[in-house]
């Protein structure tokens, strides 16, 4: 009966002891469980801390590209807060939603795109951006999204427009110099010969009328070199056929 009786309290013992065993196991599993959470959630803060931080929009969207990453970049950008557009379908931010449809197909066709777009504000207002958007995918391989990075080039557009504009103007001014020079001459020495002409032609005669038109021309042609050396801007004005020529009154201002 002693036997049998500890026997028993042997099995509760042990019984116990595993209980105990399974207990701290399973705190352990709880503790190591706990701690992969906070590691992933670290790791989740700082990735969205380091996309919070760029200076370039990231714009990340689902496969029915609905926007599900809006980053502050973004939002000072386009107007627009998170929450307003998360959930939105991504057209809402091109300028021509086909636009930007056509480049949503060809980045997931080829799993990449770099490209020039033009992008619309929460104001309606218009600003070109330079895009390079890749294709997200899971463990699995499979894709699940496209994530976008962006910079508006409105200040580099400019930068080259004004680049453009300087060397249009230098080549106007080296252009509109060696014109003055070449016409300078010989309109001195027709006017020469234009004074003597009419200081030999009786004011009565019909002669002296075309020499007096001639007169009016040259004077018109020395303005027109006067001006031209005057230049200090790029002005155009529309000609025939459509084409834009220098505005000499404009650019000489």
């Amino acid at each position: 009966m002693n036997d049998k009786t500890k026997t028993k309290e042997q099995l509760i013992d042990e019984l116990e002891e595993l209980h105990k065993k399974i207990t701290e196991l399973e705190a352990l599993v709880e503790i190591r469980h706990t701690r992969v959470e906070e590691k992933l959630k670290a790791a989740r803060e700082h990735a969205q801390n380091i996309i919070d931080s760029s200076n370039d929009m990231i714009i990340s969207v689902d496969n029915d590209r609905r926007i599900v990453e809006f980053n502050r970049a973004a939002e000072e950008n386009f107007g627009y807060r998170k929450e307003e557009v998360l959930g939105k379908h991504v057209d809402m931010l091109y300028k021509d939603p086909e636009d930007g449809n056509t480049r949503s197909k060809k980045v997931r066709d080829s799993g990449k795109m770099v490209t020039e777009i033009t992008n619309v504000r929460k104001d309606g207002t218009t600003f070109p951006a330079f895009l390079s958007a890749t294709v997200l995918k899971n463990t699995a391989g499979e894709a699940i999204g496209v994530m976008g990075i962006s910079r508006d080039t409105t200040d580099r557009k400019r930068a080259e427009e004004e680049r453009l504009r300087r060397e249009r103007l230098e080549g106007v001014l080296e252009l509109a110099g060696a014109a003055c020079h070449e016409l300078n001459q010989p309109m001195q020495t027709i006017s020469i010969h234009l004074e003597l002409l009419l200081e030999e032609t009786p004011d009565d005669s019909q002669f002296r009328e075309r020499l007096k038109t001639i007169e009016k021309h040259i004077a018109r042609m020395s303005e027109i070199t006067g001006k031209l050396r005057k230049i200090t801007k790029y002005e155009t004005r529309e000609y025939v056929g459509g084409i834009k020529i220098i505005d000499i009154d404009k650019s000489s201002e």
